[in-house]
């Protein structure tokens, strides 16, 4: 029940999954309440906005930011390196051991091509992910993180992230 489809028989899987759609699941996942006067801070989310809630307490946990201070973005696709961020941190908050150093960040990184392209902001996110083997490259040895990361990689991430998290 975490992940939904797109309407009563299509789960749209190459399609893209948007910050909303995401938080959303992150939300589900936690059993985090609803909390849509903590989304008021965000000029683009909506009053009554079905995400409205759970951008505000996907926010409020720490799980997810905004883009800026007063914007979130919730129809914009999650980028892979979003995903990255937004997964370790909620792995974090389940008591994981979710810490790498810039060495070993750097080292978990070189087998990807385009490592260079990754945010300085997200290269521990990333990395982490792929330590833990909940995120790998895509074609060519690439990570592609400012790609848009489908609805069936997001949940292929989940999934990972749900075994991890009950193996430990």
């Amino acid at each position: 029940g975490y992940v939904a489809g797109v309407g009563s028989s299509e789960f749209a899987p190459d399609t893209g999954i948007t910050r909303a759609e995401f938080s959303a699941i992150l939300v589900r996942m936690t059993g985090l309440m609803d909390d849509a006067a903590a989304a008021a801070r965000f000029s683009d989310v909506p009053a009554g906005s079905w995400y409205q809630g759970t951008v505000g307490a996907a926010t409020t946990a720490g799980l997810v930011y905004g883009t800026s201070e007063n914007s979130f973005m919730p129809g914009e696709p999650v980028t892979r390196e979003q995903m990255a961020a937004m997964i370790v941190r909620f792995m974090s908050k389940n008591s994981a051991d979710m810490t790498v150093g810039d060495t070993g960040a750097a080292e978990l990184l070189a087998g990807f091509s385009d490592s260079a392209d990754i945010s300085p902001w997200a290269c521990s996110p990333v990395a982490l992910a792929v330590r833990e083997g909940l995120m790998a490259g895509r074609e060519s040895g690439m990570f592609v993180p400012l790609g848009s990361a489908t609805r069936a990689e997001a949940t292929v991430v989940l999934y990972r992230v749900m075994r991890a998290e009950t193996i430990e």
